[in-house]
């Protein structure tokens, strides 16, 4: 069952005395030494230095951080201003996940505390409420020697994807799960929308199988950790890998301003969720789109400024599959040409360069990148041109 907050043992606080009875620089030690953000959750030291240690010193525990970020419902409002980088990665609160109101048969946010949680639903509920599912080949590892204490999954292959044969609807089988349903569908647009996709391929029978290819799942489908993961994603303030283009069209961020979908499952994995830190699936699938985002912009690079598609920055990390048959393991890591991963369509190729070169043509600059590589191969001139 997914559950907000520690998945440690909660110690019982220590018994100190009372104010009254405590001096100076024992009240300093406990109360004032140190700041907590009821945002991020983080605590640190003060910045300031102690005052005199005359008196009580009453000090403000409590304290905002400079850099926590916006609430959910201001991330997905309309902004004429930029709004800072950090700020825009979204940190998980319990109070973003609505409770289940037995009276109206109903997740409503700002419930009673004891009321159940969204994340509190059974794992037969959450898998209900999916109209797809994610998988891949996983190996539980128990260190080198293979004796330790603690099984970490370890991932052998791409992430896959495959549509539910039945509907979301006729899935659900608890009055908490379908309140769950109509719940997700209102607030999460990208769940909303593959709730309906999967309705409309189930409606024509599949005409290209439930199936769905690895380039379509890393590459075509914004948002699609929503319907694998409807749970962990109440809102769509909370989406990855739409990020960049959603928070520019409310205008929360500049056309030139770097938004890293890492940066942003990061900041949810050191949250107070432990949900997001305890499934690897969703990992292993936000891993694989920014691998992919990244293989693809290289290879479009190259294609476009060295007339092949074969290269690709050697800054880039690959899994055994992607090297080139016989290419020694001493070389791997060093290797500047590769070819697109088998999953690429290099027949669509040319129809992603043209839409691609208005927006690479803005963001790359040839001349310092070719500079690099040693100039333009074979006096060829370094602008940007199509065949």
């Amino acid at each position: 069952m997914l559950s907000f907050g520690s998945r440690h043992v909660r110690l019982e606080p220590m018994l100190t005395a009372g104010l009254d009875s405590m001096d100076n620089q024992l009240y300093y030690a406990l109360h004032g030494s140190w700041t907590f953000c009821a945002g991020c959750g983080c605590r640190r030291y003060g910045h300031a230095p102690p005052p005199p240690l005359v008196g009580t010193y009453a000090a403000s525990v409590g304290c905002k951080c400079h850099r926590c970020s916006l609430s959910w419902q201001e991330l997905e409002q309309d902004s004429s201003t930029v709004v800072p980088t950090e700020r825009l990665y979204v940190t998980p609160q319990a109070l973003d996940w609505p409770r289940y109101d037995s009276a109206q048969d109903a997740y409503i946010l700002d419930g009673d505390a004891s009321w159940p949680s969204l994340l509190e639903l059974s794992k037969e509920e959450a898998s209900s409420l999916c109209p797809l599912r994610i998988f891949c080949d996983v190996k539980m590892q128990r260190g080198q020697s293979g004796r330790a204490a603690i099984a970490n999954p370890k991932k052998r292959s791409v992430m896959r994807a495959q549509w539910n044969a039945i509907s979301v609807e006729a899935s659900l089988k608890t009055p908490m799960a379908r309140a769950a349903f109509a719940y997700l569908v209102k607030h999460n647009e990208a769940c909303a929308h593959y709730v309906q996709e999967q309705k409309c391929l189930i409606a024509e029978g599949f005409p290209y199988g439930r199936s769905i290819s690895t380039y379509g799942l890393l590459m075509r489908m914004p948002g699609v950790e929503a319907a694998a993961k409807p749970l962990l994603y109440p809102h769509s303030a909370y989406l990855d890998t739409d990020l960049r283009d959603r928070l520019r069209a409310l205008g929360l961020s500049g056309e030139k301003q770097h938004l890293s979908m890492n940066q942003r499952y990061l900041r949810k994995l050191l949250s107070r969720c432990r949900a997001y830190s305890e499934d690897f699936e969703l990992a292993f699938l936000l891993y694989d789109i920014s691998k992919a985002h990244q293989v693809v912009t290289g290879g479009l690079f190259g294609f476009i400024q060295l007339g092949s598609s074969s290269f690709l920055s050697h800054s880039i990390s690959f899994q055994e599959g992607a090297w080139p048959e016989g290419t020694p393991p001493r070389n791997r890591r060093y290797r500047w040409g590769l070819p697109f991963p088998q999953w690429f369509p290099l027949h669509s190729l040319p129809n992603m360069v043209k839409s691609a070169r208005e927006t690479i043509e803005k963001t790359f600059n040839p001349h310092q990148y070719l500079r690099f590589r040693g100039g333009a191969p074979s006096g060829q001139s370094p602008t940007l041109t199509i065949d």
